[in-house]
Formats: structure tokens, sequence, C-alpha cells
């Protein structure tokens, strides 16, 4: 998602992040030109200590988790305090099931992402 958006590129050799990725693009909207910055942080529990440093200030987060890998799914319960705890205090959290892709191998149900968006309702925008 980062590089198609950033980049205009798509790979489906695309590797995991590792650590952080950043890019920024300019943007339009209601003839307000905005420069998004964007960070690409590795989910893994092994890089948190350096994408925290990350959310600070944070105006809005794509919360993505793989719908072939239950574990991503399950993160989402950690990651949203943690956003809402770093992040600014009218952070914008949006839920993204990724890989949809590869529909023969899903594991997560769209009726379960819902679900899960609605237990964070208070965080995530519906």
């Amino acid at each position: 998602m980062f590089s198609r958006y950033i980049n205009n590129e798509f790979s489906y050799n695309t590797k995991t992040t590792v650590g952080v990725e950043f890019g920024s693009k300019k943007i339009v909207i209601d003839d307000l030109k905005i420069k998004a910055q964007i960070w690409d942080t590795a989910g893994q529990e092994r890089y948190k200590s350096i994408t925290n440093v990350y959310y600070k200030g944070a105006k809005g987060a794509l919360l993505c988790y793989d719908i072939t890998n239950k574990i991503t799914f399950e993160s989402v319960d950690k990651w949203v305090p943690e956003l809402k705890s770093s992040g600014d205090k009218e952070v914008s959290i949006v839920l993204v099931g990724n890989k949809t892709d590869l529909e023969n191998e899903r594991v997560v149900s769209t009726e379960e992402g819902q679900k899960k968006a609605q237990q964070h309702s208070k965080y995530i925008k519906l």
C-alpha cells in the first residue's frame, strides 16, 4: 500500500517492512495544499521500541492487518491503544484488511474485520 500510494507502483514481490519506511506526497484538498508525511512502521514486536517514536503527533493512521494471517488481525487490539496514547489526541484511525487479492487464503472474514472495527469504534472511523 505504501509503495502504491507514494510511488504509484505495485509489485507482487514486495518485502515486509523492516523497521520503518518514510515517504511524502503533496496533495490538494479543497484548494488547500498539504504535504503528507507517511511512515510505514513494522508491526513485528521486535521493532516496537523504535516504531512508537513515529506515532508522536500523528494525525491519522491506517492500521493494516493481513487477511491471510490471524496473528496480525489479533494484534489490532494492542496497536489501537498504542496509537491513541502516542498519537495526536484527535488521531483518526482507519482499520484496513490487506491482501484481499489472496481471497483463497483468507482466514479473517470481512465480518470479523467489521466486528473488530466496531469493538474499537471509539477510536476507529467506521
